[in-house]
């Protein structure tokens, strides 16, 4: 330890203390270009295909009425069934703080049917399973609780209902359907009739189906849905005699298919020109962390250069090429992982300002691949630096006339 402080010393001047800020400026931003073309796709695509990817119903029909929604319900094909409608927009409340958001109610009496078919437990930043199960909880995307510093077990207001709901899970903004959630049924019906009196009707928005048969559910639909809302509200059950077939042509409407949606956003996303569509990780990381290994090098040969004499002096008493190489590893890889920690910090803080929310996992399975990198750099450029100092450079030095005198 002793000789590594020596070693700090004598390598350490004005000179280079100027080139190794001028350095690490640089590193930070090859950092920064590393995270962008590495995290920001594979973000981006999680955000793109989550929602169906973890999703676990078969197919959906939007703009559905309380009497297509009793025939779904009724019929011994479909499995599983979770109906929800989104306002424009809604104020919540917690605190002093306040944010407008798009509020949803699911038609249902508790949240197991959203929970297992559409909003499954991979999509959950966090929840509070005793919590979900009361008729007041309230589900939250993650910047919303972030908006008005809500976590779980807090209380919310809904402002256009005038009720409270408790916090009882945050979802991945990657569920962008809505960004806040309650049960239709919660606080004695009064959401529903909320979203009713809204909307002049029961309107079952999105509707998710889980069939016993896909193929004969699918086939279902295809020959006798409608987005029948305003149908039924003008005409009642009867719509079908009543109105007019260029209304019923309108309103004709086939189920997207989950599997399908994802097939082709997968496509769309593989084969999409912007760079931004895939990570470039394992191109991006090499080619920086080559750029960083020639700074460190380039940092390195101008300290050996400045502290060449004082070198050849502490070599005398012991010191030798190792304890050297050992110096520059140690003083390289620790310098470098706090600029690339600092510069993941940095990121995270661009990120939040745009609401984008990484998942921690990821950012940990690239932090340490960063470390690892890193730690190979850092052991490259050591050794190259050593190379260029060889025994004939201690040896010229030690000859000096200047270094003669101290010596004697």
């Amino acid at each position: 330890m002793t000789r590594m402080i020596l070693l700090g010393r004598v390598f350490f001047s004005r000179k280079s203390a100027l080139l190794s800020m001028l350095n690490n400026l640089l590193k930070l931003i090859i950092f920064f270009f590393i995270i962008l073309f590495s995290i920001i796709p594979i973000v981006r695509y999680q955000y793109t295909i989550d929602k169906l990817l973890y999703s676990n119903y078969d197919a959906l029909v939007q703009g559905c009425s309380e009497h297509m929604y009793s025939r779904f319900d009724k019929d011994a094909n479909v499995t599983g069934l979770v109906a929800i409608t989104t306002t424009m927009s809604s104020t919540l409340v917690h605190g002093s703080n306040r944010t407008t958001t798009r509020l949803a109610a699911v038609y249902d009496d508790n949240l197991d049917a959203l929970t297992e078919y559409v909003l499954t437990d991979e999509l959950f930043v966090k929840k509070d399973d005793s919590l979900m199960n009361k008729s007041n909880a309230l589900l939250l995307s993650y910047w919303t609780s972030k908006n008005i510093k809500a976590d779980i077990g807090d209380v919310v207001r809904i402002e256009d209902l005038d009720l409270e709901y408790v916090l009882a899970g945050i979802y991945s903004d990657s569920y962008s359907n809505a960004s806040a959630i309650v049960l239709g049924s919660s606080h004695e019906g009064k959401a529903a009739k909320f979203f009713d009196n809204l909307l002049k009707g029961r309107l079952y928005g999105t509707v998710y189906l889980k069939f016993e048969d896909i193929k004969a559910g699918l086939d279902d639909i295809d020959d006798n849905y409608y987005r029948d809302f305003p149908l039924y509200r003008k005409y009642g059950e009867n719509y079908l005699v009543e109105a007019a077939d260029d209304e019923l042509l309108q309103a004709k409407s086939s189920a997207q298919i989950r599997t399908e949606q994802l097939r082709r956003t997968e496509l769309s996303l593989k084969y999409s020109d912007s760079p931004f569509d895939k990570s470039y990780a394992y191109y991006i990381i090499p080619i920086g962390m080559m750029m960083v290994c020639l700074l460190t090098v380039q940092e390195n040969n101008k300290r050996i250069q400045l502290g060449l004499k004082p070198v050849a002096i502490l070599s005398i008493s012991g010191i030798s090429k190792m304890h050297i190489f050992l110096y520059f590893l140690f003083d390289s890889f620790i310098k470098t992982s706090i600029l690339q920690l600092l510069t993941i910090y940095i990121t995270l803080l661009i990120f939040r300002a745009q609401e984008i929310y990484t998942p921690s996992d990821l950012m940990l399975g690239y932090t340490l691949l960063y470390i690892f990198s890193i730690l190979i750099a850092s052991v490259i450029s050591a050794h190259i630096s050593i190379k260029k100092l060889g025994e004939e450079h201690i040896m010229a030095a030690l000859n000096d006339e200047d270094i003669q005198e101290d010596l004697l």
